[in-house]
């Protein structure tokens, strides 16, 4: 299946699904912006003939570059692939069919996430982020650097975490790694701004948020 049949099969198969509660097509994604807050929706990972499927569920703070998995997880069908689904002729009305169950049953955990607070109680003050089957999890900082930012611009207490956060850094052998100094040095901009005063917390992530928002060309975006 080529580029354009691709755009063809999405457009036909899944936009009627997802555009009519809220969620708007980005390339192969489709994407919800909700209250310059949260990110969320379903990325279509296709090659070849084969294709992933991935819900996400993302805060606009820190500052983001890209759509990042590390709060949700790919697809999985019934069939032997697992999360991998096959687009040939002999497949692809199972697929689809299927593809559109799952989907169909992920938007309602999505359309309950409509804010950072939304976000914050439902994957970590109830803790269903430890049951998301996802790879991008087994990395402590990331995780603690999101309950981090969430935190402070819910105006909660993050100390405990920030003090997690620096544990993990100075226990890491990756420090070279750029995504991992990226992340140091967004937290170090946070614990600045916290050693000034409230304000300068507020405008920081005002900024992030921005940035974020820039970055990813959500403008357009409801």
């Amino acid at each position: 299946m080529d580029s354009k049949a691709f755009a063809s099969y999405l457009k036909n198969n899944f936009a009627p699904i997802l555009t009519k509660v809220g969620f708007n097509k980005k390339g192969n994604s489709f994407i919800s912006v909700e209250r310059e807050e949260i990110l969320k929706g379903f990325v279509f990972d296709k090659s070849g003939d084969s294709l992933y499927v991935t819900w996400f569920v993302m805060p606009f703070i820190p500052v983001t570059y890209e759509i990042y998995f590390d709060v949700g997880e790919r697809l999985v069908g019934k069939q032997e692939t697992g999360d991998l689904f096959l687009l040939e002729e002999q497949n692809i009305e199972t697929t689809t069919k299927e593809l559109q169950k799952l989907i169909s049953e992920k938007i309602t955990l999505l359309q309950s996430i409509n804010s950072c607070k939304d976000y914050y109680k439902f994957f970590y003050e109830e803790n269903n982020w430890n049951k998301l089957n996802n790879l991008w999890l087994k990395s402590n900082l990331r995780h603690l650097e999101r309950v981090l930012f969430v935190k402070a611009y819910l105006n909660l207490p993050f100390e405990k975490e920030l003090k997690a956060f620096k544990k993990e850094w100075q226990n890491s052998d990756r420090k070279h790694v750029s995504w991992m100094q990226e992340i140091k040095r967004e937290v170090d901009k946070l614990v600045e701004a916290k050693s000034r005063n409230k304000e300068s917390i507020i405008n920081l992530l005002d900024s992030m948020r921005n940035e974020t928002i820039e970055n990813l060309n959500l403008h357009k975006y409801p």
